[in-house]
């Protein structure tokens, strides 16, 4: 009996003690999935990588470089705000060299070795309509936060340009200047070996053929193929000196502005000032330091300038300024509204495919941002006001 006695009590201790170990093991079971899933809770966001080809070396690598800040800049603030609930943005950037061969070669490799749905640059018309071709092809966005030459966007479904086309800036920047200099006799110079330069020359000589009162009074060119170093211009500026005009409009690039207005106030060019489209505050600056007042007097048609009364604008100035510990260029304007307007197509879109992406890109209208209130045109070119000013004291003032 004691025997049997001692049998049941052993089983039962056994079977007790399977059944406690069935809950430690089943509780360790518990605390490792809820581990798993505290893990799980906190890994990191999922990533979705946006490419970024502009100008690091060469002729553009200023405005490249300032570009590419603004972008950055623009690129925590989204991040910080989770309206993508889990997904990151990411950059992968690719330097497009100041060429259009570079800029083929960073586009080919953002889109074939890494697989990006959506690009923002290059910087150049020149470039940008290089890529249209493979961008079709691969079905990429690409999103052009400076090119301004006319009619580019209409050659792709897949490209949206931030800055305003030369069709919307010179019409009522050249109204603007006329007003404020009142000019009769005009000249204009442009590098030939440049697209934007080409269809911003086109649309001011349409424009100024409109007024009754102007005459042209030479039409001068040179050709500086992109990454090329400006030459010497002095037969060019030598005949436009001897027409003595009003106003000079020149059509270029950075290198272009730099190279006419230095060796322009060499030859005592000083009394007609120049027009220049979408010359940047920097480049002022590199003017005025390398020749002081070579840069004084010209008339600029913007897309942004510091100082306005839009809050995104006194936000995105505070911020840049924070970190750089310097006011931002309009070159990093472009980036930082670049990135934040295709972030709002990513919130928008119903998925992260090229193909959404348009599409929501497509239907950006009325958007707050710091250019103010911007939509899209049919074609993916942005509208929105543009901005007309004059160097005075080595700083833009809008001319009202």
């Amino acid at each position: 009996m004691i025997h049997i006695k001692k049998s049941i009590s052993q089983s039962y201790n056994e079977h007790w003690g399977s059944i406690m170990n069935a809950r430690y093991l089943a509780g360790l079971l518990c605390a490792s999935l809820m581990l798993f899933s505290a893990c799980d809770a906190s890994k990191e966001p999922n990533q979705l990588q946006i490419g970024v080809m502009l100008p690091l070396t060469g002729t553009l690598t200023d405005g490249g470089t300032q570009i590419l800040q603004g972008i950055q800049l623009a690129l925590d603030e989204v991040n910080s705000s989770g309206r993508l609930e889990g997904t990151e943005l990411a950059l992968i950037t690719r330097d497009s060299k100041s060429t259009t061969d570079g800029a083929d070669d960073a586009f080919e490799w953002l889109v074939h070795s890494n697989n990006v749905t959506v690009v923002l640059g290059p910087l150049s018309s020149g470039s940008t309509g290089s890529i249209l071709a493979e961008a079709d092809r691969a079905g990429v966005v690409v999103i052009g936060p400076t090119s301004a030459a006319s009619g580019l966007s209409e050659r792709s479904k897949w490209l949206f340009r931030t800055s305003l086309t030369v069709d919307r800036l010179v019409p009522p920047g050249m109204a603007v200047a006329k007003d404020h200099v009142n000019f009769e006799r005009i000249a204009t110079l442009v590098n030939s070996g440049d697209t934007f330069s080409i269809s911003s020359n086109a649309k001011v000589t349409e424009v100024l053929g409109t007024y009754s009162d102007v005459t042209i009074v030479a039409a001068e060119e040179y050709s500086r193929p992109p990454g090329q170093a400006i030459g010497d211009l002095t037969v060019q500026l030598t005949t436009i000196k001897n027409t003595n005009p009003d106003a000079i409009v020149v059509s270029g690039l950075p290198e272009d502005q730099y190279g006419v207005f230095t060796q322009g106030h060499a030859l005592g060019i000083t009394g007609s000032p120049y027009i220049a489209p979408l010359m940047a505050i920097s480049d002022v600056h590199k003017v005025n330091e390398a020749v002081p007042g070579a840069a004084e007097g010209v008339i600029a048609f913007h897309i942004w300038l510091n100082g306005s009364n839009n809050a995104l604008s006194r936000a995105f100035e505070a911020g840049y300024t924070a970190r750089h510990g310097a006011a931002p260029t309009d070159w990093a304007a472009r980036g930082y509204a670049a990135m934040h307007i295709l972030f709002e197509a990513l919130v928008d879109a119903s998925s992260f495919e090229s193909e959404d992406i348009q599409i929501a890109l497509a239907a950006l209208k009325n958007l707050n941002t710091i250019y103010g209130s911007f939509s899209f045109d049919d074609h993916g070119d942005a509208i929105y006001d543009p901005i007309v000013a004059q160097v005075r004291n080595n700083v833009f003032v809008i001319i009202e």
